[in-house]
């Protein structure tokens, strides 16, 4: 299931969403969290999931309105996943072609709305860069107490890294078993060299050890956060 905090909301795994939004949260006072950008290394590891299922648990929170905006607008997911056709989105709206009240999608849960990707565009980079894009940062500030964009992995696009320059930081995910400490470094450096700040790490697809020598998977997906990656990426 891709949405478990939702629709398994007692779950495991629905608990490790709501794990990774209190440690989020409780990052010291200096390092803002209200816009924050997600993504991976490479493609196929679970930062839809992630941003997707995070957004749910940060929509828990009482009276805080959340926005998730897909900002992949090569090869928008959240759509598919939220059984939305092709809808006007962020491209349109960086573009002047669409105000944000117009395209924005309230979901089922509470609090919660999407801001889908939008027309497809040839270079999304250089709307990224526009000072439509800042304007649109700032009025998402304003009206919101939290804001996730997900975002295309770091290798493939310099999306990530330019977003991510704009928010307070990265959520970076990285998915066990599939992706390389090399590249996972390679990914991060080309994060630092942007002067982007990465909030902390989400271990996608944990195997977690129970007595009488039985692994399992603790459902689809598993998050384990680490906020103090940094001092343990050469290790």
């Amino acid at each position: 299931d891709t949405v478990v905090t939702s629709w398994h909301g007692q779950s495991e795994v629905a608990e490790q969403f709501r794990m990774l939004r209190t440690n989020l949260l409780a990052l010291s006072p200096e390092i803002p969290t209200q816009i924050i950008t997600v993504t991976s290394a490479s493609c196929q590891e679970g930062k839809s999931t992630a941003s997707l299922n995070l957004a749910v648990a940060l929509a828990e929170e009482g009276d805080s309105r959340v926005l998730l905006v897909d900002a992949d607008m090569r090869r928008p997911t959240l759509n598919g996943r939220l059984g939305l056709s092709m809808r006007p989105g962020l491209s349109d709206v960086l573009r002047a072609q669409k105000t944000l009240d117009e395209v924005l999608v309230q979901t089922p849960v509470p609090q919660l709305e999407i801001l889908t990707a939008g027309t497809r565009t040839a270079n999304p980079t250089k709307l990224l860069l526009h000072p439509s894009c800042q304007a649109l940062l700032s009025e998402l500030r304003s009206r919101y107490h939290h804001v996730l964009i997900d975002c295309p992995p770091v290798m493939s696009m310099t999306d990530a890294a330019t977003l991510g320059a704009q928010t307070d930081g990265v959520l970076f995910i990285i998915k066990m078993g599939k992706t390389s400490r090399r590249v996972v470094s390679r990914a991060l450096g080309l994060l630092a060299s942007a002067k982007v700040r990465v909030l902390g790490c989400a271990l996608v697809d944990m195997k977690y050890y129970i007595p009488n020598i039985i692994y399992r998977y603790m459902g689809t997906t598993t998050y384990a956060y680490d906020r103090d990656y940094q001092n343990n990426e050469h290790e």
